[in-house]
Order: C-alpha cells, then sequence, then structure tokens
C-alpha cells in the first residue's frame, strides 16, 4: 500500500481553534507529505474547522466558479485525489484557499503535489481589511482568480474526477469501517497510530502521527493531539482518503487539518 499527504503552502500566520488545523506529518509507508485545510463552508468534503463568522473568502470563491464551486473532495479515474484547502488566517475574519491534487506513490512531501491558489494570505487579509483607499469593495484582480478557478474545472473535467463512492463523516477512537476497509486508531504516548486493513485482517499501511507542540499561550507549552475525523472511501478505485484534525486545549491554537491518501492492494 502506498500513501501521500500533501502539503499546504500557507503562511505561517495561519492557524484554527480548537480541533481543526493540520501541520507536518509523521512517518508512513511509501510517500509523504502533508494537505492542510480548514473550512468545510467552500465546497462539501473539505475540511473540518470552525470558518470566521464573516468571512469574505467563500463569496469570492463562488464567483470565481460562476456559482458552481465543485464539491471537494474529488477522485480521478486514475486515483489521484483533489482536495479544497480553506485555512482560516489568523486575526483576521478570512481564509486562505487553494486547491490540491494528490497523487498516490510520491517520495516526499513536496514531489508530484500540485497546488493552486486562489486566495492567499495577501488577498485573505485584503477581503478582511478592505482596500487600503477605502472603497468598499477591495481591489484585487478578478479576472486572474476566475483564470485560477477555469484551470481547476478543466483538470477535473479532464481527468474524469468524481465524488468518492461514499464516506464516513465521524470517526472515533478504535476501528471504524470505512467501505471496503477498517481503519483503527489508537492512541499512543507520543503521538496516534493509525493503521488500515481489509476485510480479512491483511495491514494495507499504517502511520505514526506524532503530537505536535505548537506556539506557547500566556506562557503555558501547547500540545496538538492528531485524531482522524472523516474519511472517504472509493472501492472501484481502491482509494481510503483520511482527514486529520487536532485536539488542542484552549486558548491554544491547532495545526492545520492534514489528509492522508490510501491506496489498497
Amino acid at each position: 500500500m502506498k500513501w501521500i499527504v500533501a502539503a499546504a503552502l500557507v503562511s505561517a500566520a495561519c492557524g484554527t481553534k480548537s480541533g481543526s488545523g493540520g501541520g507536518s506529518g509523521g512517518g508512513g509507508s511509501a510517500g509523504s507529505g502533508s494537505a492542510g485545510s480548514g473550512s468545510a463552508q467552500l465546497g462539501e468534503g473539505s475540511a473540518s474547522a470552525t470558518p470566521p463568522t464573516d468571512d469574505p473568502t467563500p463569496a469570492i470563491i463562488a464567483q470565481a466558479f460562476g456559482g458552481k464551486v465543485p464539491a471537494f473532495p474529488l477522485l480521478a479515474a486514475n486515483g489521484i485525489a483533489a482536495v479544497a484547502v480553506a485555512t482560516p488566517l489568523r486575526q483576521t475574519e478570512a481564509s486562505i484557499y487553494s486547491v490540491m491534487f494528490l497523487p498516490v506513490g510520491a517520495g516526499g512531501p513536496w514531489d508530484s503535489v500540485e497546488t493552486i491558489p486562489l486566495v492567499d494570505a495577501m488577498l485573505a487579509k485584503l477581503l478582511a481589511e478592505g482596500s487600503p483607499d477605502g472603497t468598499a469593495q477591495p481591489i484585487f484582480d478578478r479576472d486572474r482568480l476566475t483564470t485560477q478557478a477555469q484551470t481547476i474545472v478543466t483538470r477535473l473535467g479532464a481527468d474524469k474526477f468524481s465524488a468518492f463512492e461514499g464516506s464516513v463523516p465521524a470517526l472515533a477512537m478504535g476501528t471504524t469501517t470505512v467501505g471496503p476497509a477498517r481503519l483503527e486508531q489508537q492512541r499512543t504516548e507520543s503521538g496516534l497510530l493509525l493503521q488500515l486493513s481489509d476485510p480479512s485482517g491483511i495491514v494495507q499501511g499504517t502511520d505514526n502521527l506524532p503530537n505536535q507542540p505548537t506556539a506557547m499561550m500566556a506562557g503555558e507549552e501547547c500540545i496538538a493531539k492528531p485524531m482522524a475525523t472523516r474519511a472517504w472511501f472509493d472501492t472501484p478505485r481502491k482509494r481510503v482518503l483520511v482527514e486529520l484534525s487536532w485536539s488542542v486545549v484552549e486558548p491554544c491554537v491547532a495545526p492545520e487539518v492534514q489528509y492522508r491518501l490510501f491506496a489498497l492492494r
């Protein structure tokens, strides 16, 4: 079995509240990396963090896609996954947004991972604070966003991306059936152990995810503990996508949400 986690190209200024976010991943089989995400409001299937109350990014993304934002995550006929990465920008009401195409079997966190950004940290800050000249509508290159969105739509069509066969909206500690596989997660002293098996019990892949120290708050050290929160599966295309969030104690800020894409034998 091979898997990859794609790494989100976002600023260190990004962060989310308790139970959401992601960071760099731990060791695992074949290839690995990390995919950050934050908000499920920018297309069904993006990650599980709570978006800012007055986040202007969803409206901008909807406009860029002509009102039809793809319902990420999606899976191509060749087994590549497309994931929407939406991360609240700390100390603002806006989110960063990009789309990543995650292959299986890449040799490292940056290898063969294609990222198409739509709203970066600079634009998110502009959307949250308004244009420097005081106009009601921030001034930015809307045509560029539309072009980037069209690039994504064209890629989704050309590679025949479609919805996963099914999903599991909530994963618990212990063993959960995820379509044709069983996903087991166990808390360890240093983090989290993930193990994916087929119905006969043959292990398809494992991953050890370490706890992550985060920025100190009020003089106290913060530790984020990983946990698998949601999953998507596709039996014909032999794929399982797992979303990983983080448990922290407020006011600590969690890392970004990550994804694991498993290939079944």
